[in-house]
């Protein structure tokens, strides 16, 4: 994605003078001061190692994993809601069947930059990218 012409493009529309590179390899602070890889780093480390990951069948997969479609339970483990069921326009018949580095990919692109990116878009400005 981050090499994407359409990406860039729109990126560079929704924030110009700002350059794609700059932000997504930014350095990423959590809250408690933890500094986890960036975006560009953990991509390319997907990059690596995704063939490694792919499974030889398809199993049950969420499809629609990020930040905004995840609850925490009481005892503060992860539980996903609104699984994805239409996919690129079109009503699936094998809903929850797939691939599960999707779901990986769809997580890892929510949490970094995405978040940021939506929020930013959402406030209308740029504070959220800082």
């Amino acid at each position: 994605m981050r090499e994407h012409e359409g990406f860039i493009s729109t990126f560079l529309a929704f924030f110009p003078g700002w350059e794609p590179a700059a932000v997504l390899g930014a350095d990423v602070i959590l809250p408690a001061g933890a500094r986890p890889p960036g975006y560009t780093e953990l991509t390319h480390w997907l990059d690596g190692v995704a063939a490694s990951m792919l499974p030889g069948s398809g199993c049950l997969v969420h499809g629609d994993v990020h930040l905004k479609n995840m609850l925490r339970r009481a005892d503060g483990s992860p539980v996903f809601v609104g699984p994805r069921t239409v996919w690129h326009g079109r009503d699936r018949p094998d809903i929850g069947f797939g691939d599960p580095s999707h779901d990986f990919a769809t997580l890892l692109h929510s949490a970094l930059p995405m978040s940021g990116l939506l929020q930013a878009v959402a406030d209308g400005t740029s504070e959220a990218l800082r």
